[in-house]
């Protein structure tokens, strides 16, 4: 699916006070050589965009990239976020959205970074980005890739242990040691490692998610 985004509407910005009109640049759209559906922002201009943004700490008006995501049902809780089942053209995804009217600027940025680390990602055991989109800056989504089985803390309340074999456990094990593998040789460390962090699917298997905390390390072995 190729793109047909047009460039994003800048306007002037003013804050509470009555500070002079800044005029915003105007971000040239340049397609990349990975195709996001339309409506989604490219990663490389989604970053300019809302680091602008953290970097003064004031709403803007943007053009509206929320067309075409749908909202469903909650699937997931958090504590600055939820994650609700939804589609975006007809596909189903995992749309994660901020508490809106409690967030703050810290868990806006870390949301961002949690973005665009999702971004780098190329593995087959992490939960694939599909993008971000918003009304406003403080409305972000997040879209990703949607896990039909749920995480593993709920399958196990809902099962007994016999339902789970030691072949599925070995499986599960396993992917998610590729994942931390994967992570590790990026220099990521995870930090929250837990059952509501583990995904299933029925055809895509195991995978990790939820990298909201996550750090770099660069230290020597």
């Amino acid at each position: 699916m190729t793109s047909h985004d047009s460039p994003v509407d800048e306007s002037h910005m003013t804050s509470a006070s009555s500070a002079p009109t800044r005029r915003w640049p105007s971000y040239e759209y340049r397609p990349l050589e990975i195709h996001h559906p339309p409506h989604l922002i490219p990663i490389p201009q989604l970053y300019e965009y809302l680091t602008d943004y953290i970097q003064h700490s004031r709403p803007r008006s943007a053009s509206n990239r929320s067309q075409g995501a749908c909202l469903d049902h909650v699937v997931g809780t958090g504590g600055f976020a939820d994650v609700y089942a939804g589609t975006f053209h007809g596909n189903t995804v995992a749309i994660k959205k901020l508490h809106t009217k409690s967030v703050t600027v810290t868990q806006l940025q870390s949301f961002i970074a949690e973005i665009l680390l999702m971004s780098t990602f190329d593995s087959p055991y992490i939960v694939k980005l599909v993008g971000a989109s918003w009304t406003q800056p403080i409305d972000i989504k997040c879209v990703m890739e949607y896990m039909d089985g749920g995480d593993l803390r709920h399958y196990l309340q809902a099962h007994n242990a016999v339902a789970l074999t030691w072949a599925d456990k070995l499986g599960h094990i396993a992917e998610l040691a590729k994942a931390l593998v994967y992570l590790h040789s990026m220099k990521i460390i995870h930090r929250d490692l837990k059952s509501h962090n583990i995904l299933l699917d029925s055809t895509k298997g195991t995978k990790l998610t939820d990298l909201g905390i996550t750090r770099k390390t660069w230290r020597r072995q």
